[in-house]
């Protein structure tokens, strides 16, 4: 309520001040009995009518001097008692009852605001003259659910949650008690943070509309202080439970990070559509901070913990009304995104005013498309069906077919400009602004409706049966005089202008305007625009063989204010490109438009964001995949430091993409050498050592269940991409060196990785291609390696369980035949019977696959010979492997 800007302002002009809080009560004083609006202002409450129409009587305005006692009911959780210092003139008695739905909300504004006019009067700090005392006959019951057997319920600034019995509160500065910090005897600290509610514009505004990047915001200050550390999770989870018949909508994410000293499991929640208005979010942490030593211990029964905390969390006021009259006010200002539309028509039944405007709009296209024969879907049958036949979650009283349509859309919108309730085209208000604001609120209003009408068009109003894309599809088969006025209405909808909204709104070239640099000074309609892109409208409209033009706009939109979402479909767009050149075009056509892109790919690297990182940077993979000039770019845009911070924000997506683009660049000598200079070689060894353990065992053994949990697809992936780099690193001796003398775990770590998984897998091979590359030229490793692989790699090869696989067999044969320049990993393989395993492999389907499967072997078979020359083995060797050949 307090943090809904436009409704505080609203009650502003009414009270003739400022409005920091406000909520519909009852009172009663003396014989009086109302129910009204109470205002919290700078100075006063204020009294307001319910219909907002003017105060409740003449003395609505009770200054904070003349209030000189608050009692707070020992037997309910809404009455409370406003004494006056003298009955002021309009209310017949000193003392004010009343009953506020919120009271914990509604006493502390009045508390802040009290003290605050006390100190500015008196130059001096005052306590809040705030007492305890029964002031009902009959107790009023906890309608909460009791708590779980040994825990309690706690409550904490208008929220309470369950916490387990032993949690004890951990007094502040300010307060021994409700500081929303708890901790045990054994060290475990549970806290909660409760943030300021933001309405859904602020939201968006300041780049926090999506839980995640909250999410992120604390993983980065949780970790920001250590110097070494791994994330165990990072995703989305659901709450569990609704204890207080709340209203809202809730979402959660979770995050588990593990380091050195401790475990820390991060909690997110983000309550959405917060009655009474229904138009604000409040964002809030769960956090449980555990000694190592505890968290291996009990780490089930603590995450229990967390988690009880989490999905028990609710509001301490339970069943607040919705103030319905207000909601509807703001549908009626289209102040509600598309989400917000459908959540509140699905929850409260409420829809826009404007809707009949959105029918006739939709209606029209919808006759446009049908008169021209734009496809079979767009019957005329449509327009003569009720509306409960054509419409979503239609009433049957609603109008659809005897709407009229609209006969010009540029008029309609030209009228729709000046249609809005409350817009300051005349009298007092009008005269109060200047004629910039005035011309600014009215193209806001526009933008508005041209959202709420694309909204509509796609699929708000008629489901699946008519979307954008199908508008798209149906403009290219309409008539010239029908496409003109299709476009009107698409390109309003679109509502591509000028950020400054003292400009008018007038149509303009979507793809003249695309190619210019200057789109981050203009807006538009994210949804409109990602139809545009999926349905290759624009590229057609530029033209077949020119990619480059494309490919600029698209790179222009990536550094635009566009949002989250639509430069992940960008980015996805490049994912998805065919590597190489496009049949028809030159080769050195296409490669040189994908360098168009790559700046604008980098952007989002250095944006901050994880999530537009990530998508940026599995985009940059398919770009240089195969493409020199790409690469050559990426690196002289300092693509090897931009790498190592990605990696150093330990997100393992980002990570493993990141990864990726360091393999494609990883295969120059010069590239290898700038990438390690930025540091990339400690950042591997540091993912290698504190991932290694978390990998999935192949079988699962007694005993093995901690393992198992801590088993991760996205560990392995990232270890995958990790020894890929590793391996390509080793190409150079000095790198080698690197590996296996400053970072001497890399090896073990490997050996534990070949030993762990299922052999045959993605990261068993290019683990193996990993090691082959470390053992070159290094007696000593070869001997190691060899000892701990050699036996479970042929024991592999000869099980007819273990999957086989092309790249599997490959590997191996290189493998093998880089140890077998050692006399002691020749006799092993001899004796572990090497020849009868290759021999019944040879004999396998894929064999015939894999690249020069016999040269390999017999390659293989001369360097053992070679190698157990003079040793006795060598004619038992020798027989064995002139049979098997």
């Amino acid at each position: 309520m307090a943090s809904d800007k436009q409704v505080l302002s609203a009650m502003g002009m009414k009270i003739g001040g400022e409005c920091r809080y406000f909520e519909l009560v009852n009172y009663v004083c003396g014989h009086e009995r109302k129910k009204c609006f109470v205002c919290v202002g700078k100075f006063s409450l204020y009294f307001l009518r319910q219909d907002l129409n003017g105060p409740v009587n003449e003395g609505a305005d009770v200054y904070f001097r003349h209030i000189i006692q608050v009692v707070q009911d020992d037997n309910s959780s809404q009455h409370c008692l406003l004494t006056l210092s003298d009955t002021l003139p309009g209310w017949p008695s000193d003392r004010i009852f009343v009953k506020s739905e919120n009271r914990e909300m509604f006493l502390r504004h009045l508390r802040c605001n009290w003290q605050t006019d006390h100190m500015w009067r008196l130059g001096r700090v005052v306590n809040f003259p705030l007492t305890n005392h029964e002031l009902t006959k009959e107790k009023q019951l906890d309608h909460y659910a009791l708590p779980y057997k040994a825990h309690q319920w706690k409550k904490f600034q208008g929220y309470r949650f369950m916490i387990q019995d032993g949690f004890d509160d951990q007094p502040n500065s300010v307060q021994d008690a409700e500081t929303g910090e708890y901790v045990n005897d054994k060290g475990v600290s549970l806290v909660v943070h409760i943030h300021e509610a933001f309405s859904l514009d602020q939201l968006s505004s300041i780049g926090r509309d999506n839980i995640r990047w909250v999410a992120h915001d604390y993983k980065v200050q949780l970790c920001s202080e250590e110097t070494h550390f791994y994330v165990l999770k990072n995703s989305s989870r659901y709450k569990r439970m609704n204890l207080a018949a709340d209203l809202a909508s809730w979402h959660c994410w979770e995050i588990i990070v593990r380091t050195k000293a401790a475990t820390v499991l991060c909690i997110v929640l983000r309550r959405q559509y917060i009655p009474p208005v229904c138009h604000s979010a409040q964002d809030i942490a769960v956090l449980l901070r555990c000694p190592e030593e505890e968290w291996r211990n009990s780490e089930v029964q603590l995450l229990m913990t967390a988690y009880r905390t989490a999905d028990t969390l609710c509001s301490d006021a339970m069943n607040v009304s919705v103030y319905r009259d207000m909601v509807q006010a703001k549908l009626d200002a289209l102040r509600f995104d598309e989400e917000g539309i459908e959540w509140i028509a699905s929850h409260l039944k409420l829809k826009s005013c404007w809707e009949r405007e959105a029918k006739r709009f939709v209606r029209t296209l919808w006759k446009l498309l049908c008169d021209d024969k734009a496809g079979k879907h767009f019957t005329s049958d449509i327009l003569n069906e009720k509306a409960e036949n054509v419409l979503v979650d239609a009433e049957r009283d609603d109008e659809w077919q005897d709407l009229e349509y609209i006969p010009d859309f540029g008029q309609f919108i030209e009228e729709m400009k000046k249609a809005g309730e409350g817009l300051p085209l005349h009298g007092t208000q009008a005269s109060a602004l200047d004629e910039d604001t005035k011309y600014k609120v009215q193209m806001q209003w526009l933008s508005r409706v041209a959202r709420y009408f694309a909204w509509a068009v796609d699929g708000g109003l008629m489901g699946a049966r008519f979307n954008l894309d199908l508008l798209i599809e149906g403009l290219a088969a309409m008539t010239e005089e029908s496409n003109k006025k299709g476009m009107t209405a698409f390109l309003f909808m679109l509502h591509l202008r000028p950020r400054d909204m003292t400009k008018n709104f007038s149509e303009v070239s979507l793809t003249v305007q695309m190619k210019e640099n200057n789109l981050s000074q203009w807006m538009f309609n994210d949804r409109v625009m990602l139809a545009i892109l999926s349905t290759d409208f624009l590229k057609k409209q530029i033209g077949k063989g020119r990619d480059a033009d494309f490919f600029r706009c698209l790179g222009n939109l990536l550094e635009s204010s566009c949002g989250t979402n639509l430069k992940a479909y960008v980015c996805r767009l490049f994912m998805e490109l065919r590597s190489g050149p496009t049949p028809g075009q030159r080769g050195n056509e296409d490669l040189s438009a994908n360098l168009i892109v790559v700046p604008s790919m980098l952007s989002l690297l250095r944006s901050g964001s994880i999530f537009l990182a990530t998508y940026a940077s599995a985009a940059l993979v398919n770009l240089s995949n195969g493409n020199q000039s790409v690469k050559m770019v990426l690196m002289g845009h300092n693509m090897a430091m931009l790498g190592v911070k990605s990696i150093e924000s330990k997100d393992d997506e980002l990570s493993y993409y990141t990864l990726m683009l360091m393999v494609n660049l990883t295969k120059e000598p010069h590239s290898r050498q700038v990438i390690a200079s930025a540091g990339l070689i400690p950042m591997l060894y540091d993912i290698l050592t504190s991932s290694y353990h978390q990998v999935r065992p192949a079988t699962k053994k007694e005993g093995a269940g901690a393992g198992a949990a801590l088993g991760s697809i996205a560990k392995e992936r990232l270890l995958t991409q990790a020894a890929i780099v590793i391996g390509q690193f080793c190409n150079d001796d000095g790198f080698r060196e690197q590996f296996n003398d400053m970072h001497p775990h890399t090896v073990k770590c490997m050996l534990y990785i070949f030993s762990t998984v299922q052999l045959g897998s993605s990261l068993s091979n290019k683990v193996m291609f990993a090691l082959k590359q470390l053992c070159a030229n290094s007696t000593e490793q070869k001997n190691r390696i060899g000892a701990h692989a050699l036996p479970h790699l042929i024991e592999g090869l000869g099980d007819k369980d273990v999957e086989k696989n092309p790249e599997f067999i490959y590997q191996s044969l290189l493998f093998m035949t880089m140890l077998a320049g050692l006399p002691t990993n020749c006799e092993l393989m001899a004796k572990v019977d090497v020849v009868g395993v290759l021999r019944e492999l040879s004999k396998h389907p894929l064999a015939k696959k894999t690249d020069q499967f016999n040269t390999r072997v017999a390659g293989l078979y001369r360097i053992m010979m070679n190698t157990l020359a003079g040793r006795a083995d060598l004619g038992a060797f020798r027989k064995a492997s002139s049979g098997g050949a």
